[in-house]
This record gives structure tokens, sequence and C-alpha cells, in this order.
């Protein structure tokens, strides 16, 4: 007498079920994941631009005033080449990050050898401050390091701090180490010229509360990490979209005039994480109007 034996498994019709059904699950999940993800680094690049904030304000402590946001030319003159970005890393680091000299003239051009920063000089390293922010997991790099040979355009010269993205999609070693740090997009630094309010287009620029141009050796010359494309909304041009636009309280402003955000102290800008300023990633020290 013959026996059936009950055969155990899965028919194709459930298997393919199964799969269907992960397959939904992951679509759902996801995008709950990547949200979770860039909100991390927002909250992370958040505590950067902080403890940039602190730094900044410990320069002021020492010094009187908050660092330039443009250079000198040497003869008083603002030299754009050497930009917000670039006098931001020089005042909390050192212009060779070895320690900010209280003789510095934040000029685009520098001799390592001269008075002002030279390293072979016990005297010289003493007058130095320390650094105004733990370098710790701090991605500062060189104007080459970020932009590569298109940086011989304007001349530029000089350390930039990067923010936590990866828009570059390149990364450095740390000297002495193992670590890889991620090149991100520099952190863009405006101080307010507090003798004004007006962010008028048609204002002079120099009797304007913010100048775009502090950065513009970035925004417009050099472009973004990616590609070098000019981040046309970092412009004064008119129109509904531009740096005076993107800087404006709509909290304190009539509809006779406009005022800007932060009139007293100055602006800290990530591109975010697309690497693009005047977009809706960015990540700032105040709420940009978009």
């Amino acid at each position: 007498m013959k026996t059936e034996k009950n055969k155990k498994g899965f028919t194709l019709a459930e298997l393919l079920t199964a799969v269907v059904i992960i397959a939904i699950l992951i679509g759902i999940l996801m995008p709950a994941l990547n949200m979770a993800r860039n909100y991390a680094k927002n909250a992370k690049q958040k505590v950067q631009i902080s403890s940039i904030e602190v730094g900044i304000n410990m320069y002021r402590n020492d010094f009187g005033e908050y660092p330039p946001s443009h250079g000198d030319n040497g003869s008083g003159a603002a030299d754009y080449k050497y930009c917000g970005a670039q006098t931001l890393a020089e005042a909390m680091f050192g212009y060779d990050l070895m320690g900010f000299h209280p003789n510095s003239g934040f000029d685009a051009v520098k001799n390592l050898g001269t008075t002002v920063y030279k390293a072979s000089d016990d005297d010289n390293l003493k007058a130095r401050k320390g650094l105004y922010i733990d370098r710790t997991n701090l991605g500062v790099f060189d104007a080459n390091d970020v932009f590569g040979s298109s940086v011989s355009a304007i001349q530029i010269d000089g350390y930039m701090i990067c923010d936590i993205f990866d828009a570059t999609g390149k990364f450095k070693m740390v000297s002495g180490g193992t670590k890889k740090l991620k090149i991100g997009t520099p952190i863009l630094y405006y101080r307010a010229n507090t003798a004004s309010l007006d962010i008028n287009p048609g204002t002079a620029k120099n009797d304007r509360i913010y100048d775009y141009e502090d950065n513009d050796g970035i925004t417009i010359t050099l472009g973004t990490v990616k590609d070098g494309t000019t981040h046309s909304d970092f412009t004064e041009a008119t129109g509904p979209k531009n740096f005076l636009t993107y800087i404006e309280d709509p909290m304190a402003s009539t509809s006779s005039r406009a005022r800007p955000v932060r009139p007293d102290s100055f602006l800290l800008i990530s591109a975010g994480q697309d690497g693009l300023y005047g977009t809706s990633d960015d990540v700032c020290n105040f709420e940009p109007n978009f």
C-alpha cells in the first residue's frame, strides 16, 4: 500500500508575494532612512556653525571687533581675491594653521618667512594666539584641495573651513595619520558693516550692511565645487532671487524698507548637501529668506 509524502516548501506564488511585500517595505523605509540621515547631517552642520560662532566671538573678545570678511591689498583697499571664507580661517587658526598673529594684515599673498609668519622664530610663535576652534574632525583645507587647478585663475591662496557635506566627492588624508576627511564646500563668512542697515540694490555696495563681493572669489569666479558653475543667486543683480533678498529679515522689514538679518554681527553660510549657495538646503547662523 502506497502512502503519499507531504511536500513542504513555498510555492512560486508565495515566494513572489513575499518578494513584493519586502520590496514595498523597502520602498516605504528608504525615504524615511534618507530623511533621518539628512537630518543628522544638518544637525552636525549646525553644531559646526555654532562652534565657529564661539571662535569668532573669542576673537572679538581679544581684538575688539570681528574679523574682516575680505582681504587687504596692503594700502587699505579691499582685496576680494582673499575672501571671507579665507579671512575666517586665518582668524581662527592663523594663515599657516599655527595660530593667528595679531600683526596680520589679512592680505592674500603672504611670505611665511616674514616677521608675522616666521615659524622658526620663537618670539614670533609666542606672539601667536591659540587656535580659536578645535580642529578635531573639522575640515580645514587649502583652496587647491577644494577647487583644484582652477584656483590659479584668480591667484587665490589660503585655507578655508569646509562644511561636513561631501559635495566635492573628494577626501584628504589627515597629516601624520591614517584618517581621511571629506572635503566639503567652503563656509562663507560676511562681517556686518554696522554703520548701515541698507540692503537696497540701488545703494553703493560700500554703504550696504553686507557686501556679496566678500566671497565673490568663490561664488562667482571659482563657482561650485563640482563643476565650477557660477552661484547665480549670490550676486546683487535685480530680480526675485539674489543675495540681498536671501539676507532680508521678513519679520523686521516693512513695505517701505527691507531690513537685514543679524545687522550687528556676521553671517555664516554652508551650501548644504547640494553644494550650491542660495538654495533651500543651506545651513546658516540665520534663517535665509526664500
